[in-house]
């Protein structure tokens, strides 16, 4: 969506931004010129080109409304040329500059529903509508995200823990609730993989994975009696990462253990 020369304007300027427009300074001109920046980005069909002309326009302007759609399309860039680490950093900051940003939010659960990491994206796609409510397509996203998220589940660990986060207990409860309804005649197999990240040697790294399997695995065991024959464990290391890369972002996400849930029949 391109951004108008009137834009900032629109939005009125508080007093001490109109004093140092008075005192010779050029915020004004520098936002248009971030707008115009914007627009050009855009408009361009090389990526590269996109991302140079939105980091250009990110110095220029501090409204908000401006910034937080630069950060967006910069975000939206990263995430169509597959760098989702950075795709997510940048849909963040546009999140703290406009928290409100339905279109960020949608982004993000997009994100997280391609990498399958089902619970999430549809909190994210919820909180997305809360802003912009009638937003089929996100709607149709959430609601399948919350039917694959019975089947597959993805729990993120602390760095250098094998220790279940409090705030990840919910998810494991929901499966236990799962397993529960169906029976556990009803489960044809439980897989539980442990991950982690790329710090560390690789041999710890393998150990630590599995100790964190074997962590999910047991509190399945205890709420559930989701045992063997259907329930097993196993732990890849740093081999299969969610995301490339290692800043923040990958490392977070990559410290992880995946749930599959196969059923005999039904959904």
């Amino acid at each position: 969506m391109a951004l108008t020369g009137d834009f900032a304007v629109n939005h009125g300027l508080p007093i001490f931004l109109v004093v140092l427009l008075l005192s010779g300074y050029v915020w004004a001109e520098d936002c248009s010129k971030a707008i115009e920046l914007f627009n050009q980005a855009t408009m361009a069909e090389d990526m590269e080109v996109k991302e140079r002309g939105f980091k250009k326009a990110i110095p220029l302007c501090r409204d908000p409304e401006v910034l937080a759609r630069v950060y967006n399309n910069l975000a939206d860039t990263y995430e169509r040329t597959g760098r989702l680490s950075l795709a997510l950093a940048y849909y963040r900051k546009a999140l703290e500059t406009k928290p409100d940003l339905a279109t960020a939010y949608f982004s993000v659960g997009d994100i997280f529903f391609r990498v399958k990491d089902y619970c999430s994206a549809s909190v994210i796609y919820e909180k997305g509508l809360r802003y912009r409510s009638e937003d089929e397509e996100s709607i149709k996203k959430r609601e399948e995200a919350l039917e694959r998220a019975r089947k597959y589940i993805i729990i993120y660990f602390d760095f250098d823990s094998f220790r279940i986060p409090f705030r990840y207990l919910k998810r494991l409860d929901a499966v236990c609730a799962a397993i529960k309804k169906r029976g556990i005649d009803g489960l044809e197999e439980t897989r539980v993989i442990g991950h982690a990240c790329r710090l560390g040697a690789r041999a710890y790294n393998r150990r630590l994975s599995f100790r964190r399997a074997e962590a999910v695995a047991a509190y399945l065991k205890e709420c559930s009696s989701a045992d063997s024959p259907v329930l097993t464990v196993t732990g890849v290391g740093e081999d299969a990462p969610l995301l490339a890369g290692v800043d923040k972002n990958a490392r977070t996400l990559n410290r992880r253990v995946e749930i599959r849930l196969k059923y005999w029949r039904g959904p």
